[in-house]
């Protein structure tokens, strides 16, 4: 009886080591989660974090047919392991950030079901980790927000763009250009699967090689379908309007019949990173794939400028846009303007579509939808016909998702993206950026 408190003690260590252990065991079992389809993960490390005993750290290697790297998966837990709840109140992956409330609840679910496991936490502490961190923390929590928004602003903007520029010189909205960058998505993908599977896995290549292709790809399908259906509808804007809407559900069925259902994912691309702000542990930084991204996003912002104002075929866009029966007598070929309009938006499309698939990796024959139609939200809020209005109301659209998700419910978000735009359009019906002359109004030019 001498030996019950060394005994008592000892116990209560091991339950702590089998909890800590089990803790481990579920992050662990989270990592398949946040690889791509041929990309495997090698655990390296596992350690309980000093500053919360809740949280487990797992570093991990990535080993993916471009480029090997490393990342990290940090789980935070309410519970101990007793009486088998653990209490999973955070997931944050290096590279995918911290998981919404939604997906972090479907997890707990899934998980827990598989592993026999109660993951949800107390109810006193049901959301307590949950939200934008305070303190200290809020400054660089708030700088690193500023960067995800530029990179979805860049993805609703340059679609945007393709929306505004044929609506300028036909006067109809394309309600195929969602598709068109989920083409521009799947071209990408399939370039760099083509390059990883022949062994060329130098990484700048295959993103030059991806870039080209999407916009190849995204840029042809735009043009045949202004060859196709919207030349033959020109005279006629209500049946066109549905031509376009048609379009975009034939295009779905094309790729999902083609490609399948299901989502393709793409391996994480790692580029480095660089710091932007770190205080109480918290880093603000922006990758090197995120750096790519915003430096090809302005360069495509002032080329599209010099492109519209400075040459001969921008000069016959706006033309066009501005009278065509008039710009058709003084000799313009007008359908060929039309023509590389579309291409051009097309073209757009597929960077912006290249972008969701480096960055963000999971394509899809539906991914189209919802992009198209914020997309075409951004266009309106900035104001449809402009082109520094649309790239402006995509960086807006980009800020309002990703703020609304990182201090707010994220299960609102869209409620949030088209609450601004009714209204920005009660109190200002032509956009922000209003444009001198509405398209609608004048006659469609000989075809």
């Amino acid at each position: 009886m001498r030996h019950r408190p060394a005994l008592t003690l000892l116990l209560l260590l091991c339950a702590c080591a089998g909890a800590e252990d089990r803790r481990g065991e579920v992050c662990e079992a989270l990592l398949p989660a946040f690889l791509a389809e041929n990309e495997r993960a090698e655990i390296l490390r596992r350690t309980m974090s000093a500053d919360d005993p809740g949280r487990v750290v797992i570093e991990f290697a990535r080993h993916a047919p471009f480029l090997d790297g490393r990342g990290t998966l940090a789980c935070t837990f309410a519970g101990d392991g007793r009486g088998g709840r653990l209490g999973l109140v955070a997931v944050e992956e290096s590279d995918a950030g911290a998981l919404s409330p939604v997906k972090l609840q479907l997890l707990r679910r899934e998980l827990g079901h598989a592993l026999g496991l109660d993951l949800n936490p107390p109810p006193s502490q049901e959301g307590q980790r949950l939200g934008a961190p305070g303190g200290a923390r809020a400054l660089p929590y708030l700088v690193q927000q500023l960067v995800n928004a530029l990179i979805l602003g860049a993805i609703y903007g340059l679609t945007a763009v393709g929306y505004t520029l044929v609506y300028g010189v036909i006067g109809v909205i394309n309600f195929a250009y969602g598709e068109i960058y989920m083409l521009g998505a799947f071209a990408a993908l399939g370039a760099l699967a083509v390059l990883g599977i022949a062994g060329g896995s130098w990484l700048p290549l295959a993103l030059i090689a991806a870039l080209l292709t999407a916009v190849l790809v995204a840029g042809g399908h735009a043009w045949a379908a202004e060859r196709l259906v919207f030349r033959k509808l020109a005279r006629q804007p209500s049946r066109a309007l549905i031509a376009a809407i048609a379009l975009s559900i034939a295009l779905q069925e094309y790729v999902r019949l083609a490609q399948g259902a299901r989502s393709h994912w793409l391996a994480a691309i790692r580029l480095g990173d660089l710091t932007l702000l770190e205080r109480a542990g918290f880093t603000a930084h922006i990758t090197g794939v995120q750096g790519l991204i915003v430096a090809l996003a302005l360069a495509i912002a002032l080329g599209l400028g010099l492109l519209i104002g400075r040459s001969g075929f921008g000069r016959q866009m706006r033309a066009v846009a501005q009278d065509a029966r008039m710009s058709a007598m003084l000799g313009v070929d007008v359908n060929r303007i039309v023509a590389g309009t579309f291409a051009l938006g097309g073209a757009l499309a597929g960077v912006a579509g290249l972008i969701d698939a480096v960055y963000y990796g999971g394509v899809g024959f539906f991914m189209g939808y919802i992009v198209g139609f914020k997309a075409l939200t951004a266009a309106l809020l900035g104001g449809i016909g402009s082109v520094g209005g649309a790239l402006l109301g995509g960086l807006i659209i980009g800020a309002i998702e990703t703020f609304w998700a990182a201090y707010l419910d994220s299960s609102y978000r869209d409620v949030a993206v088209f609450g601004v735009l009714v209204l920005v359009l009660t109190l200002r019906p032509s956009g922000l950026v209003s444009v001198q002359e509405a398209p609608i109004e004048r006659a469609p030019a000989p075809r």
